[in-house]
């Protein structure tokens, strides 16, 4: 019988002092797919095959395709065992120059490495450190996996180099939206340890730098049908470096802010498709936040994803001396989705929070809100119309700034008494010893009929309504003033015996419109005097009839007793 030939004497036969090809080409035409595949310009060189030696190896080709036009440079030492299963790649160095025809610069992705090593017998791969680059993109990282050919299970240290985003982005033609902030998205690295197969993948001891800001974390990402989770502590972020610079009203002309408006209002907010993929749960601290201005501390957000149901709870922050306690419940139903939520923030500072959202310095007091929501929609505009809900609100110690109600009182005795109108005070303002009320939310409708507020001059009431959707206006406050200078805690606006004086408030959201109803009060006084004088005329003429009928009587009865 013939003897079995070995790996060693079949690689025996085959061995050659080397291989060159020079300035090859090969050509592909797939009239079919109408694809033509030109490769040019192939240069190949390839040492003496030996066992247990380094065999030197190079290439380098250019690749034309309709889409792409690549030149590309590979060169190694490779060294093999004589059963052919054990394969050793040295001083691996791979360069090309990319020009895609959906980029208008060229790519140039390099790949190095000092030794790479793979076992077929074992289904090993191992690599001590591999560097991918592609211009100011700079990957290093440490690799092995096992398994390869059935089931990878791959376990790797990666390390981003600090990398601008920016530039990256402009080189892959990507536009970043604007942001407020031009040194906003300059730098990042990061590091992070990726062990498992690709349907079970673990990430941990991650560590991210953006900017300023530090995260750290880990991470269970698995097949979709899976629940995967994340975990992140982020020390300090300031998102408005990311958000648009805000434009003032002067600065946007009417046409583009209702071109603006329209549009959010069309914009969708609930990806129903993306809900019912992940299934996610998600655990995030934040030390330091800023957002609008407001600064916050230590928010946390925990929520739980599963076929289309989210669940966020709870979503907690502090700041203006309070804590803010929510949570949300979203349901994707076929093409739609279900909103509820609840909010309850106790004492918080108003004023401050108002002062660093918007910028004037317009309440002070402290202020405790409790709500709860629920909606159905996947656009703003859906979410608004379809909102229903109910909304508590009480203010304790607060100072209304730029409108002082005591000086109104001031206006209306001078018109009553025709005298000229008085001066108004320098600040402006008003003191709120307390505050209240409650609202009910139906179809973007809030309907509020029982605010009451009281003043050291003054008790107030009001109702009227908010249409969320088209964010309109229609409110009056009645104010009853004292003569006094003081009124008792306990006494209520109904049991002031002096008129009130109607404000009422209209308009939209952006540009609400303010108007103290002074004729409404004035042709009150105006009916009351006079009810007040017609009643001083009849009893006037009654008192003059019966003196009269008197007199007359008394005449009568002195005829008759003439004798």
């Amino acid at each position: 019988p013939k003897a079995k030939t070995s790996n060693a004497d079949k690689l025996a036969v085959f061995a050659l002092n080397g291989v060159k090809i020079i300035n090859a080409q090969f050509n592909w035409d797939d009239k079919q797919q109408k694809q033509k595949v030109n490769v040019s310009d192939v240069n190949l060189s390839l040492g003496a095959i030996r066992t247990e030696t380094k065999i030197p190896f190079n290439l380098h080709f250019v690749l034309k395709e309709k889409s792409v036009n690549a030149k590309v440079n590979f060169k190694s030492e490779i060294l093999f065992s004589s059963n052919l299963k054990q394969f050793s790649f040295y001083n691996t160095d791979f360069s090309s120059n990319v020009k895609l025809a959906s980029l208008k610069e060229a790519l140039s992705p390099q790949i190095n490495s000092a030794l790479m090593q793979l076992d077929l017998e074992k289904q090993t791969f191992n690599t001590q450190k591999l560097s991918l680059s592609e211009r100011s993109l700079k990957l290093e990282t440490q690799l092995s996996a096992k398994q390869i050919s059935t089931k990878p299970y791959i376990k790797s240290q990666l390390n981003l180099i600090a990398v601008n985003p920016r530039t990256l982005a402009k080189n892959f033609e990507v536009k970043l939206p604007a942001m407020a902030d031009k040194k906003a998205l300059t730098q990042l690295s990061a590091r992070l340890n990726i062990k498992g197969t690709l349907d079970n993948l673990f990430f941990s001891n991650l560590k991210l730098k953006l900017d300023d800001t530090t995260m750290s974390g880990k991470a269970n990402i698995k097949a979709a049908t899976q629940t995967s989770s994340v975990s992140l502590a982020v020390d300090t972020i300031n998102l408005d470096r990311y958000l648009p610079t805000p434009t003032s009203k002067k600065q946007t002309p009417k046409t583009e802010k209702n071109k603006t408006q329209s549009q959010n209002a069309d914009a969708v907010l609930i990806p129903v498709a993306l809900l019912n993929s992940v299934n996610l749960n998600a655990d995030f601290k934040v030390k330091k936040l800023q957002i609008k201005n407001t600064r916050w501390t230590d928010l946390t957000l925990v929520s739980r994803s599963k076929n289309g149901h989210i669940k966020i709870k709870p979503l907690s922050m502090q700041g203006y001396e309070a804590k803010v306690q929510s949570d949300f419940d979203i349901k994707t139903v076929n093409n739609n989705a279900l909103l509820s939520g609840n909010l309850n923030i106790q004492k918080i500072k108003a004023g401050k929070i108002l002062n660093d959202l918007i910028g004037k310095d317009k309440l002070k007091g402290t202020t405790t809100i409790t709500a709860s929501f629920n909606t159905r929609g996947i656009k703003l505009l859906q979410l608004k119309q379809n909102l229903n809900g109910k909304l508590k609100l009480r203010l304790r110690d607060g100072t209304l700034k730029g409108f002082d109600i005591d000086h109104q009182k001031k206006v209306l005795d001078a018109k009553i008494k025709r005298q000229p109108i008085p001066a108004a005070p320098v600040p402006a303002e008003t003191k709120i010893a307390n505050l209240s009320a409650s609202a009910i939310i139906k179809k973007g409708i809030l309907t509020n009929k029982d605010l009451r507020a009281a003043t050291p001059l003054a008790r107030v009431i009001g109702s009227g309504t908010v249409d969320i959707a088209k964010e309109k206006i229609n409110y009056v406050a009645s104010v009853k003033f004292t003569s006094s200078t003081k009124i008792n805690p306990t006494t209520t606006f109904e049991k002031m015996n002096t008129l009130p004086l109607d404000i009422r408030v209209n308009g939209s959201f952006d540009n609400p419109r303010i108007k103290l109803d002074f004729s409404k009060t004035l042709n009150t006084l105006v009916k009351k005097e006079l009810k007040k004088q017609e009643k001083k005329i009849k009893d006037k003429v009654k008192k003059d009839l019966q003196k009269e009928i008197e007199k007359k009587l008394g005449d009568k009865l002195k005829n008759l007793l003439k004798f």
